[in-house]
Formats: structure tokens, sequence, C-alpha cells
């Protein structure tokens, strides 16, 4: 059966295992849904069971060279509204990614 999106309070694609369970472990404390993915390709197959609503967290400099950043601007095409940049880096070095929500850091939202 056709699963139908469903709406997660976060997405995160980190190819950080240690920042991806650290995630998950603040979610499972706090009761949220949440999922993520090493590479924008997983989260990428993934999309049909995802939300729309759900915001997606993005690393700005994941694995073999890829730039979260410029991978975001993908996701937003596909109707993603809510995108944020998880990094270390400070925000005003992706100024000109209008369609980012914000830049935060690798904590989890809900720490």
């Amino acid at each position: 059966k056709k699963e139908s999106p469903e709406r997660f309070d976060a997405v995160l694609i980190d190819d950080d295992p240690l920042t991806r369970m650290n995630w998950k472990m603040a979610a499972s404390r706090s009761g949220r849904k949440f999922q993520s993915f090493s590479t924008v390709a997983e989260f990428l197959k993934e999309v049909p069971t995802i939300g729309l609503e759900t915001p997606v967290y993005i690393d700005a400099e994941l694995a073999n060279d890829v730039n979260g950043a410029q991978e975001s601007l993908g996701i937003h095409e596909l109707g993603f509204q809510d995108i944020y940049l998880a990094t270390g880096h400070e925000a005003a070095k992706f100024a000109a990614y209008k369609h980012l929500r914000g830049v935060v850091g690798k904590e989890p939202p809900w720490s």
C-alpha cells in the first residue's frame, strides 16, 4: 500500500553518526518523531514518506565534499519550506541562501 507522507518533528541529514545518535536520543527522550539520514541521496529516496511540513536540518558539510547549503536548494524545490543548516559555521556565511529558515548549531532542537 502507498504510504501517505508523515509529518516528523524533524529530519536530520548529517554524515556524522555521533550527531545522528545524539539527535535520536534527544528525540526519543522528548517523545518526538524523528528520522535521520547520512546522505542527501538517502533522504531523497524517502521523500515520498515525509510530509512537506517536516523541518529539515542539513549539515553544511557532508561527506565527499557535498555542500549541504547547495543541496538544500534542491530540497526546497521539492516543496520543503522549513529548512535549517545545522553547522558550526556562522550564519553570515550562508546569507545568500534566502530559502533557509535559519542556521543553527549541531544541538538537537529539543535539547
